[in-house]
């Protein structure tokens, strides 16, 4: 984990329920530099995220099991054809 991804991590644990700006100004670092270290974060399953497109916050802890991460940038049908595709593959 680069220095810059553990500085952010570890801000997330210390302040549960934060969103990227409110990491931004908190370390110094501009926001174009953490959103892509928190996705990669949450893609990880090191932080768990909350709320909708522009307004997500973020807290520390392993994603649920249960819990799909979201694939970004998929169309609408894409995503039908992936929940298909899962059916398929688990029969």
């Amino acid at each position: 984990m680069t220095t810059t991804r553990q500085r952010i991590h570890q801000y997330i644990s210390e302040h549960p329920n934060i969103s990227v700006n409110e990491i931004a100004a908190a370390l110094s670092i501009s926001r174009n530099c953490v959103s892509p270290q928190v996705s990669n974060l949450f893609k990880d399953g090191l932080v768990t995220r909350t709320g909708n497109a522009g307004g997500y916050r973020f807290s520390s802890g392993p994603v649920e099991a249960t819990e799909e991460k979201p694939v970004l940038h998929m169309s609408a049908d894409m995503a039908l054809f992936n929940k298909l595709l899962r059916g398929v593959r688990a029969s």
